[in-house]
């Protein structure tokens, strides 16, 4: 190949490639297009629940509670959320 023969085909091959990433979705557009497939697959209720399925978290929720609540009682802790609420906090 010659010279010039190799710089056309780059010139072809970056321009094929700058046109199919225009043509690419960004993550929040295709997000939006699962969410809006898995409801109308699923119902808002399944589509929720596949999601908590799959987005499992990260860290270890009972540690966590450990260090948060301690040995409180239940109804501690409820009245400790209820007067947050009335305090608006």
């Amino acid at each position: 190949m010659e010279e010039e023969d190799i710089r056309q085909a780059i010139r072809y091959a970056a321009w094929v490639v700058s046109d199919q990433i225009h043509m690419l979705k960004s993550l929040s557009e295709i997000k939006e297009e699962g969410w809006i497939a898995l409801v109308e697959r699923l119902g808002i209720s399944g589509a929720t629940l596949f999601m908590l399925e799959y987005e499992k978290g990260y860290g270890d929720y009972t540690e966590e509670r450990k260090r948060i609540f301690g040995q409180k009682p239940l109804d501690e802790i409820v009245q400790e959320i209820k007067e947050k609420m009335v305090q608006g906090g």
